[in-house]
């Protein structure tokens, strides 16, 4: 059982190394061709949740029709729990939504706010239905 666990905290934490370099490098290279300083969280925001839409219908899908929970368990640590809760950050939104109230643009505060969430929730869906496609059309 201790084999388990640290296996476990192995495959969060190299999902997670993954998931950090992956959003420091999204940041980089949107900043390069966008002035917007929320370019990089909105754009690891979105599509950390499409990539969580996809991983979660998988192992919805994979767990109905698989016998080796393990390796279910394993993916999902590795990729859900590890790679996308890092590439995906909630205290950066919420620093760059101080900053807008800091600077008095309170409207663009609420705006970020809620169309991150609203984008999120889409991508999270449309990875879900991606899936979903692609396991009908290949029955």
């Amino acid at each position: 059982m201790m084999q388990n666990s640290v296996y476990s905290f192995f495959l969060v934490g190299l999902g997670g190394a993954l998931g950090a370099m992956s959003r420091y490098a999204l940041t980089v290279v949107s900043s390069h061709y966008n002035s917007l300083a929320i370019a990089g969280t909105l754009l690891s925001n979105t599509i950390g949740c499409f990539l969580m839409g996809v991983i979660f219908q998988l192992v919805f899908n994979l767990s109905s029709e698989s016998t080796n929970n393990i390796i279910i368990e394993q993916n999902r640590l590795l990729f859900a729990v590890g790679f996308c809760g890092s590439f995906t950050t909630l205290s950066a939104l919420i620093f760059e939504i101080n900053n807008f109230h800091i600077a008095e643009q309170y409207f663009q505060s609420f705006m970020y706010l809620f169309g991150t969430l609203i984008a999120a929730f889409l991508f999270f869906y449309m990875g879900m239905m991606l899936v979903d496609y692609i396991i009908q059309y290949y029955k």
